[in-house]
């Protein structure tokens, strides 16, 4: 459990209002008890670093490179990092 908290500890891991419960909780996953939920967490845990949602702030803290790189392409996810005057 101390290896776990401590790999949470070194993301840039800031949770956001407007990404929703699950994804704010699933950089923690492994820390949760509940099965269903745990589980839960981790699968929304492999599509953030997958890149599929790269539209939350989580993704954004976490991996800010490959985000602005696919903002470059996509001008609403830009405007949601707040992004767009910069690209």
């Amino acid at each position: 459990m101390q290896q776990e908290l401590l790999r949470v500890a070194a993301l840039p891991y800031k949770p956001g209002l407007n990404d929703g419960v699950i994804i704010n909780a699933a950089p923690p996953h492994k820390l949760f008890r509940h099965r269903a939920w745990a589980q839960a967490c981790e699968d929304c845990w492999k599509e953030l670093e997958k890149g599929d949602y790269d539209w939350a702030h989580t993704a954004f803290n976490i991996w800010p490179d490959r985000v602005r790189e696919k903002c470059k392409n996509d001008r609403s996810l830009a405007i949601a990092h707040g992004l767009r005057r910069h690209l």
